[in-house]
């Protein structure tokens, strides 16, 4: 008998025992068996350890990993360290699965489908569920041609995440690939740009199946404030330029997806401001604008600024102001709009 699991779930756990069992649960509900659950107990204080050593004990698939408290991408590195499954897969601990997912894709793979870097769509949580399985379309993404597409998926985010997509262990093990644990921010998101960088091509499909949980509160990183979230959003936006440049994409199409990209991201950082999590005094606020107008970075995009979007327009005619006050008090009433 064949003891090797076709899949790996990779599910990072801290303090999360209000949604544990949840997730946990929507794993166990799987149709399709062969699959290996990987717990990595990131140094939990509450009960997320006695929960998940109880369902060690009910079924073997489960296997908790204890780790000193270090962070997300150290645990989902730890899980793709001990991963046995042929693909990989991620959950975070205040999310789950729909119950069909696994036997979805055992369905595609059975019909020659290429699961490698298989992306699917996802629906957040409380929201009306759709039903696309009596339509189901799936789209075959050339990375290197269809620039069109891959556009789409970096403008809407779809790339961002790596709970959305199935991995090849091979893959990621011939390419050394490893979640950045030095970034608090947009790990995921050069993870996956790493992984698609090493293939081809791979599948769009139409079926939300997973959940995100937004009313949980994500991951307790992102629920404070970053000084350094320019300079995380610089690197980031590098490692987006770098990967569409490799895929050949025209540099005259990059740049204004680039510069839109950052500049939503500067005024998502004035925004922050105005949130329970920033403690700043003001004038340590108007200090932060003034040392982001004055990055090299933020002043090329301004000069090379083009887009067809009214928002990012108004946005761009604000900061090309360089009025610190005029800045803070758009922001602020952006955050009360919260468009992005």
């Amino acid at each position: 008998m064949n003891n090797i699991p076709f899949f790996s779930i990779v599910l990072p756990v801290f303090n999360s025992e209000k949604s544990i069992k949840r997730a946990i649960e929507s794993v166990l509900k799987q149709k399709y068996k062969n699959y290996e659950l990987l717990i990595i107990n990131d140094g939990s204080t509450d009960n997320s350890e006695f929960i998940i050593k109880n369902y060690e004990v009910i079924d073997k698939r489960v296997k908790m990993i204890s780790i000193k408290n270090s962070g997300v991408s150290k645990a989902r590195n730890i899980g793709l360290k001990s991963a046995k499954g042929c693909f990989i897969l991620f959950l975070d601990s205040d999310d789950f699965y729909d119950e069909n997912l696994l036997q979805i894709l055992i369905e595609l793979y059975n019909q020659k489908i290429n699961l490698s870097g298989l992306m699917f769509l996802y629906r957040i949580n409380n929201q009306k569920k759709k039903v696309y399985r009596s339509n189901r379309k799936l789209i075959e993404v050339q990375i290197n041609d269809d620039h069109n597409f891959i556009f789409k998926i970096i403008k809407n985010e779809s790339i961002n995440y790596c709970w959305n997509k199935v991995f090849k262990r091979s893959i990621i093990e011939e390419n050394n690939l490893k979640f950045d644990t030095n970034l608090s921010l947009g790990e995921d998101l050069i993870f996956c740009l790493h992984y698609y960088t090493a293939i081809p091509k791979f599948y769009f499909l139409n079926e939300e199946l997973y959940v995100y949980s937004k009313n949980y509160g994500k991951d307790n990183l992102t629920a404070r404030f970053r000084e350094e979230r320019v300079e995380i959003r610089f690197k980031i936006l590098n490692e987006i330029t770098t990967f569409l440049k490799r895929k050949q994409v025209n540099t005259k199409k990059i740049n204004p997806l680039v510069n839109s990209m950052l500049l939503k991201d500067v005024f998502a950082f004035f925004m922050d401001f105005h949130t329970k999590k920033c403690n700043l005094i003001l004038t340590e606020r108007y200090k932060l604008i003034e040392n982001v107008l004055g990055e090299k970075r933020v002043n090329d995009m301004m000069l090379d600024f083009k887009s067809d979007s009214l928002l990012s327009c108004f946005l761009f005619m604000i900061l090309k102001t360089k009025n610190t006050k005029l800045i803070y008090f758009a922001s602020k009433i952006l955050c009360l709009k919260r468009k992005f």
